[in-house]
């Protein structure tokens, strides 16, 4: 009877190995832990297998049923290993088990005696996979390194740039699960192409100081999770507080993220490395502006009865892109012989508070709409909530804005944003108007076929795409921006490279005002080009103004109000006054 019970239950648990791998297999849920279950599962089939052969021999002994369990323990062990004996098994059946299961018995065996070396080989070849990681790390001993800390379409498109531009580099992937990436992401071959290292651990795990103290280490804390990203900051900044060679680029587009990340750099341990917070949304935006800001003015039309001209944005989704455009665009627009008007269209009832909260000054009733004042920022912004642009009713609201120059499309979907524009570009060709029109779009597929995208009869939409994935995750945006170059040798004449990168507000302030310089020489600015110590008093003083009236919109972007002292913490500044009400000695200071 034991050999009857011992071998169904056996099969049991085979048949139930067998069921979970189905199940797996045919809802393609890949179950994490089922290669344990099975390992495990086989272990006690074979004990099982085992126990019967066993049982007899220690029948007379103390402790029988325990000796039979480790012996049967014992051969299971040596099944892994490739040393058991089926005869043995074979023999025992045939001595004792009943005639009528010696057939199923044997299968049973063979079944076990197969099986069981599969696992042995998986585990080898699992280890010297790990170890094949291991050794490409320490062969790179020399070589530049970058850091990912997890895989991505962001940081795969980041690490195929890098490849292309530094192929003996070594680019290491943290937190990654092969089975994970080849059955849901399809990013194995792509990371297989670039010739990365995989680790299963945390990046914060990884030894990242060994090799060279020479060469530069980046690492990428790119998860979506930006707790998750802060935490690892943390953690590696005060690990390796004294590596001078290393750079953090933390992901993150929180409000509150200065300041978490700011700790790790003021903190007391920290003090050699570099932590650059990466703002995707701010960096588009000024990524655009700086290089394609020059269109705006472009399109500006003239202001009947003056020789101003007018700048008519419409910004269509106020999301992340669309806030971050309608903060920058008042200090950007600011320029002699143009006036800006912004009209930010959102489809929830709440966009004009929560902007006039974050910017109180930027649209309060003294500031907005306020073309008189000398030397003060000179801006309209316009709300319009609950607009859908999938009704009528959108359409019938384009009509109504005068004198459209530039539409901003980010609505959160591809596909939405660029039906949008289609439909913003016909709207305007039936005005007349032709403005330029950007839409937010990250698939790369799509903006290559989009390029040059037509109507039916073969007329170009003309609509410019930006932001997708490739073209934007690359080394020239992320890490050797040349705005951020610029940005630097302007902060470079009064401060030190340190507070460059350790202070946002720094950072920031300096990326606003080498935007605005490169536009100030494209708009003709008079005397711009000079150094200020050889300009003329009046074009001195009309750059100083100008200068300040942008100083004054950006800082109103940032949430600065006027205040009797300037503090960073309750955003307060004595300056954020008309340019000739300020002090004599504080206007010099606005040579640009």
């Amino acid at each position: 009877m034991i050999w009857i019970i011992c071998m169904c239950l056996s099969y049991a648990v085979l048949a139930l190995i067998a069921a979970l791998a189905l199940i797996a297999f045919f809802t393609n849920n890949r179950f994490d832990k089922l290669g344990r279950v099975a390992f495990g599962g086989v272990v006690v089939a074979g004990v099982i297998m085992f126990f019967p052969c066993y049982i007899d021999l220690f029948e007379s002994m103390p402790l029988s049923i325990a000796k039979a369990v480790l012996a049967s323990l014992h051969n299971v062990i040596r099944l892994f290993v490739v040393d058991g004996e089926l005869t043995f098994v074979i023999d025992r059946v045939i001595e004792s088990a009943p005639e009528g299961v010696w057939s199923a018995y044997s299968v049973l065996a063979s079944i076990l005696f197969i099986c069981s070396p599969i696992f042995t080989f998986g585990f080898i070849l699992t280890f010297f996979k790990s170890a094949s990681s291991y050794i490409r790390f320490l062969m790179g001993i020399c070589k530049k390194k970058y850091f990912f800390s997890v895989v991505n379409d962001s940081t795969i498109a980041l690490a195929e740039d890098i490849r292309k531009h530094h192929p003996r580099a070594m680019i290491i992937f943290a937190d990654t699960d092969e089975k994970k990436l080849e059955s849901e992401y399809d990013y194995l071959d792509r990371i297989r192409k670039i010739r990365a290292v995989c680790f299963k651990k945390d990046v914060s795990s990884l030894n990242i100081a060994f090799g060279s103290k020479k060469r530069p280490v980046r690492v990428f804390l790119f998860s979506l999770d930006e707790n998750a990203n802060h935490k690892q900051a943390a953690i590696l900044s005060a690990k390796y507080a004294k590596m001078k060679n290393l750079w953090l680029y933390v992901h993150s587009v929180l409000t509150d993220s200065e300041l978490m990340l700011t700790q790790c750099v003021n903190g007391e341990k920290v003090t050699d490395i570099k932590i650059r917070r990466v703002n995707d949304v701010r960096l588009l935006i000024n990524h655009i502006l700086y290089h394609e800001g020059n269109k705006i003015f472009d399109t500006a039309v003239p202001r009947e009865g003056c020789d101003e001209k007018i700048i008519s944005a419409v910004l269509i989704g106020m999301g992340n892109h669309g806030t971050e455009l309608l903060k920058s665009l008042p200090y950007f627009c600011q320029m002699d012989g143009y006036r800006p008007y912004l009209y930010a269209m959102d489809k929830n009832d709440n966009t004009e508070s929560l902007f006039k909260a974050r910017c109180p000054e930027l649209t309060d009733e003294k500031h907005n709409g306020d073309f008189t004042t000398k030397g003060e920022a000179h801006c309209q912004i316009s709300f319009y909530q609950k607009v859908d642009v999938c009704t009528k009713e959108f359409l019938d609201l384009l009509e109504t804005i005068p004198e459209i120059t530039y539409v901003f499309i980010s609505l959160g979907n591809d596909s939405l944003n660029i039906t949008t524009a289609r439909k913003v570009r016909r709207i305007c060709m039936s005005r007349g108007l032709h403005p330029l029109i950007q839409a937010v779009v990250y698939d790369s597929d799509k903006t290559e076929i989009l390029k040059h995208n037509h109507s039916g009869s073969k007329e170009r939409y003309d609509i410019e795409f930006v932001g997708d994935i490739k073209h934007f995750y690359t080394e020239e945006v992320i890490m050797a921006s040349e705005l951020e170059q610029v940005a630097l040798n302007r902060h470079l004449k009064w401060g030190s490279e340190d507070e460059f990168w350790s202070s946002e507000y720094n950072y920031n302030s300096s990326v606003a005002s080498a935007i605005h310089r490169k536009l100030k020489s494209y708009c003709g600015i008079p005397q711009i080009d000079i150094p200020p110590q050889e300009r003329e008093e009046p074009f001195k003083t009309n750059i100083r103004v100008l200068e300040h009236r942008r100083w004054n919109a950006y800082m109103r972007s940032e949430g600065y109000v006027y205040g009797e002292k300037k503090d960073h913490l309750m955003k307060t500044h004595h300056d954020l006054v008309p340019f000739f009400d300020l002090p004599e000695e504080t206007q010099v200071k606005d040579d640009d």
